[in-house]
């Protein structure tokens, strides 16, 4: 009887082989070609796999709506409202009132403004109520409870020259 593997090299034995494995994957119904040659799925398709018009968990998502959700489930809403009014303060209450007014600290639903001077502390004063429904508009209602306003820093200094007097000053004038 001949030998048929007379005149044939290794090669041609690898490539005899490498076509009877892959005859014998699609018999069992995988898909040469692919990567790592996955099972072909014979069944139809249920229907929670499909996507399709209607909504679906593997649908994109907005990257706002995935924060604001996240900041809700760890209780940060309200740091997240303190730094929003914080970073935005001249843009909430224009640029000629935070020129003047400056946030000093914001805890417990309290802001606390600091003046520049005694009359923009006053005028604060008047504008309080419209503040709060200017911050409440901004960044929601009950964020800002209350806005305490402290006077300027530093006051008159009555020291003039090298040495001065301990005290508070003349005592008839300002005392």
């Amino acid at each position: 009887m001949p030998d048929s593997t007379a005149g044939r090299t290794a090669a041609d034995f690898a490539r005899a082989a490498f076509t009877r494995q892959k005859v014998a994957a699609k018999r069992r119904g995988y898909r040469p070609g692919q990567e790592g040659w996955k099972k072909r799925k014979t069944e139809p398709r249920d229907e929670a796999e499909l996507s399709g018009a209607r909504h679906d968990v593997r649908d994109p998502v907005l990257a706002s709506r995935v924060m604001k959700s996240l900041f809700g489930d760890m209780g940060w809403q309200d740091e997240l409202s303190v730094g929003s009014v914080t970073a935005r303060w001249p843009e909430i209450v224009g640029a000629d009132v935070a020129e003047h007014a400056r946030i000093e600290k914001f805890e417990d639903k309290v802001l606390v403004l600091r003046a520049s001077s005694t009359a923009w502390a006053n005028q604060l004063v008047i504008l309080r109520s419209s503040l709060m429904k200017r911050l409440a508009d901004e960044v929601g209602e009950g964020v800002v409870e209350a806005i305490h306003i402290m006077p300027p820093t530093g006051g008159r200094s009555f020291k003039r020259g090298r040495y001065s007097v301990p005290g508070k000053g003349p005592g008839d004038t300002w005392g």
